[in-house]
């Protein structure tokens, strides 16, 4: 399990740099700030939160900013 987090972290890390590049270090460090500020929330969410729930949360979290990233690259809900 491992080694799918490691490859997960390093295509991301390339497909980041691809797209926003290495010279932008004001975003680079906000979403490190953000990435170690939410690191012990989530933490502290599995371990305090049912599983159940908490995945279908998640799920839906991420399904609607996928929803909205994608209906704003076709130009829909442009605000």
């Amino acid at each position: 399990m491992v080694t799918v987090e490691f490859m997960v972290s390093v295509v991301v890390t390339v497909v980041f740099v691809g797209t926003v590049g290495i010279t932008n270090w004001p975003v680079i460090f906000a979403v490190a700030a953000g990435a170690i500020a939410a690191a012990p929330l989530g933490a502290w969410a599995c371990k305090a939160a049912p599983a159940k729930p908490l995945k279908i949360i998640v799920g839906l979290t991420i399904s609607i900013i996928g929803l909205k990233t994608f209906a704003a690259g076709l130009g829909i809900f442009t605000h």
